[in-house]
């Protein structure tokens, strides 16, 4: 089931500024789906239209089979959104901002106490509880506002930038938390321009740039789309020809092979397994010194596309 359809999405500001442009964009039921792109992008402006916060200038957005922004308000209770930017509330403590959230969503106050107690233990944020919000650490605010989004279990999870300026403890009890919930057939959509959480976290990914999808696939599929190819490197005692045993029986696999000095190898291959039969294959004709692979990665292919 798809829980998120957009066709032709676009937002333009006043003073024709075009944030988002002709978006066509699809989240399926349990997956974790990533908006990938840098500062300026439109990753912000395009989760603010999906959730009804921002008003398109055209274009469709279906969410849990509901056209937004018409119909939002039979959705929004299975929803939750943590913003890019949290607004400080001054007066408010840790616990009362994610009680008063659970409530909003309609839990009984015994309720609302339970899983606000819950959250903030599993995050680690109960030492915290009794502090105001304005006196937090942006971190701290930021994990605040994901126990917020969460607090009432929603289906539809909406992540702005999630793990920015957390620090590497903060980071892995969210990206735990997203995983958990991933485990338990929740939707999660989420921008950012933190690799790291693309290749945790991501079934498929979009691409941003200019307002525009240039790319979209699992983080897997678009680096062997945009970059290609392994490169596997093998050191041998001594100097062996490979190119008959490439042409018979692997040249279905291996791009390119390369010869360095102390009889160094390099093969740029297609299939890593294929590569693997072929590395054996030279074992058996000669001593292997040294093996690496060289795989591409995502970060990779965001510096070709961005710079």
């Amino acid at each position: 089931m798809q829980v998120l359809i957009t066709r032709e999405l676009t937002k333009v500001y006043s003073g024709y500024v075009v944030a988002n442009d002709n978006i066509n964009i699809t989240v399926n039921r349990g997956e974790v789906v990533g908006i990938l792109g840098p500062n300026g992008a439109g990753k912000t402006t395009f989760v603010r239209q999906v959730i009804g916060v921002l008003k398109p200038t055209r274009g469709y957005i279906e969410l849990l089979g509901h056209k937004v922004p018409d119909e939002i308000h039979r959705v929004k209770h299975f929803i939750g959104y943590m913003p890019q930017y949290p607004a400080y509330y001054h007066g408010v403590t840790v616990y009362q901002l994610v009680y008063y959230i659970a409530r909003l969503y309609g839990m009984s106050r015994r309720e609302a106490k339970s899983r606000t107690s819950e959250i903030l233990k599993e995050m680690n944020l109960l030492d915290y509880a009794n502090y105001y919000h304005n006196n937090l650490s942006v971190g701290l605010a930021r994990v605040t506002y994901f126990c917020s989004a969460i607090v009432h279990d929603p289906e539809f999870l909406v992540l702005d930038e999630p793990t920015s300026m957390l620090d590497p403890s903060m980071r892995r009890r969210v990206i735990s938390k997203i995983k958990e919930m991933k485990r338990q057939g929740k939707t999660v959509l989420l921008t950012t321009n933190i690799i790291r959480d693309v290749e945790e976290l991501c079934d498929r990914v979009y691409f941003l740039l200019n307002g525009r999808v240039l790319l979209e696939g699992s983080p897997s599929e678009i680096v062997s789309r945009i970059l290609g190819t392994i490169k596997v490197h093998v050191k041998v005692r001594e100097k062996i020809p490979l190119e008959e045993m490439i042409r018979e029986r692997y040249g279905d696999c291996i791009e390119s092979i390369e010869y360095l000095e102390d009889n160094e190898i390099v093969l740029s291959v297609r299939n890593l397994v294929r590569a693997l039969d072929f590395v054996k294959e030279i074992a058996k004709v000669a001593n292997i010194t040294y093996i690496s692979i060289s795989t591409p990665s995502l970060e990779e292919v965001y510096l070709k596309i961005y710079g």
